[in-house]
């Protein structure tokens, strides 16, 4: 018999640059989260983050950040684990 896979939060950090040029950490992300930024951001944690142009994780995929890598994108709204 199979069992689906279980959902889980991904290991680590995921760390962007808010309007304001403040870092904003999300530790151990699970996941849609908004945040309205523009420019860096580095995903180290062990999941892909999808970054999106609108709030709630909607609108155009801007990039899928695999883990390990950095990134400038400008206007994302949202980041999903």
């Amino acid at each position: 018999m199979a069992f689906p896979a279980s959902a889980h939060a991904a290991v680590g950090d995921f760390t962007y640059s808010n309007r304001s040029g403040n870092l904003i950490i999300f530790r151990h992300p699970d996941g849609c989260y908004d945040t309205a930024a523009s420019g860096s951001m580095w995903n180290e944690t062990d999941a892909p983050a999808r970054v999106f142009a609108l709030p709630n994780c909607e609108g155009e995929l801007l990039l899928e950040l695999t883990p390990g890598e950095r990134a400038e994108v400008p206007g994302f709204q949202s980041v999903r684990f």
